[in-house]
């Protein structure tokens, strides 16, 4: 096969080893001399500079890209534990990866989607896929999709990723591009040459009540639904009589934001809005990606074997659309808050492994727990919580 993938992990407490030892295996699954591309996935118990001289260590001057994460994923299951690193090489002469940097995301969100599309413009005549790594707590997703599209990013080249994180420190997140680490940055992979993607993408929410309509926002900040504090709703729905707001409650309570019909499938009608931060004062809640004032809502409830169903259901519906073609490599972006947190120690089992033995080739597969995952709906590119992102990527070989 035209494309050889090789995928290390390593769970050494030494950042340097660690990148050391990943890239080593890497390179040896990967059966060729030295790789055309490599990812770097990564949680952040690590010295960031000194894991990535490691990985260089051995990889030399080879292109690189990559972020920090909640939990990495790959051949073997999820891994959100402090230290796990994982190094993806690729040698293939029939697709071609290019990578992007685009630093200080956090100053003009419209500065940043015209950077980053005249930085794919060399690449962008045989491109097939954009992937983006941003910088979450810096970055608002939705306005950069938006940007993306009202500076001419064409349709024909779909866009997936996922946000870095940092095992839900909300603190810093790092973005790797070449030699350097980055954060407040936004790591990108143009993806080209002989190869289509398949991607899907599912959440495992249903409707709770009512649907409300958002009287008072801004961004992601929701001070009102149906003219009462948002909080005094989620209250009831969360059956608390207290102004507590933790991480138990994040696992379960959404808000599912109802997609113009336009860009509405037949199922999956909601872009999950996950609530990360109470102010008590003002009963307000703040959610990643805007939340329009005037947009209509539900509450969604997680249900974990939902989560489990709908998941299968992405990798059984890609399967389908290429029976007998073997992907040469799949990319997973699952949410920080449907792993450990929802599965406890269970994500391999449920989400990771069944998703796998839905490909009878059993392809490479990387990824990682992300803050928000990239991807399109109904040919529209949409920011999203509380998902999976499946893209398999597939060569297009002349016989």
């Amino acid at each position: 096969m035209p494309t050889h993938v090789g995928i290390g992990k390593s769970n050494n407490r030494s950042a340097f080893k660690a990148g050391e030892a990943a890239a080593t295996v890497a390179l040896e699954k990967m059966g060729q001399a030295m790789p055309h591309f490599v990812f770097l996935f990564t949680t952040t118990g690590y010295n960031q500079e000194e894991l990535l001289q490691g990985v260089r260590s051995i990889i030399k001057a080879c292109p690189l890209s990559g972020c920090s994460a909640e939990g990495i994923i790959t051949s073997d299951g999820s891994d959100e534990g402090s230290h796990a690193v994982s190094v993806t090489a690729i040698w293939s002469d029939t697709i071609s990866f290019q990578p992007i940097l685009v630093e200080g995301v956090s100053r003009n969100i419209e500065s940043v989607a015209m950077r980053l599309f005249q930085k794919c413009t060399e690449g962008m005549a045989d491109a097939r896929l954009l992937m983006l790594l941003p910088d979450w707590l810096t970055t608002n997703c939705t306005h950069l999709l938006s940007a993306l599209d009202a500076v001419g990013f064409p349709s024909t080249v779909s866009v997936v990723g996922g946000a870095a994180g940092d095992m839900l420190q909300f603190n810093r997140t790092y973005q790797y591009h070449q030699g350097g680490v980055y954060s407040d940055s936004l790591s990108a992979v143009l993806i080209g040459g002989k190869c289509t993607a398949e991607i899907e993408v599912s959440h495992g929410c249903t409707p709770v009540g009512i649907a409300h309509k958002i009287t008072q926002s801004n961004g992601g900040n929701v001070q009102q639904m149906d003219n009462r504090p948002i909080w005094d709703i989620f209250k009831q729905y969360l059956g608390k009589t207290t102004d507590n707001f933790d991480a138990y409650d994040l696992r379960y309570l959404y808000l599912g934001e109802i997609l113009p019909e336009k860009n509405r499938p037949e199922k999956n009608s909601y872009i999950i809005r996950v609530p990360l931060k109470l102010d008590k004062e003002k009963g307000s809640m703040f959610f990643p990606g805007d939340l329009v004032q005037g947009g209509h809502v539900q509450l969604m409830r997680q249900d974990a074997q939902i989560v489990e169903a709908a998941a299968l259901s992405c990798a059984q519906k890609i399967v389908s659309r290429r029976p007998g073609q073997d992907p040469a490599i799949v990319f997973q972006f699952d949410c920080a808050g449907r792993g450990r947190l929802l599965m406890g120690e269970q994500t391999t089992e449920a989400l990771v492994e069944p998703l796998q033995r839905a490909f009878p080739g059993k392809p490479p597969w990387v990824g990682f727990h992300s803050y928000g995952e990239i991807a399109p709906v109904q040919n529209k590119n949409l920011f999203h919580n509380a998902t999976v992102v499946l893209c398999s990527l597939y060569e297009q070989i002349s016989p």
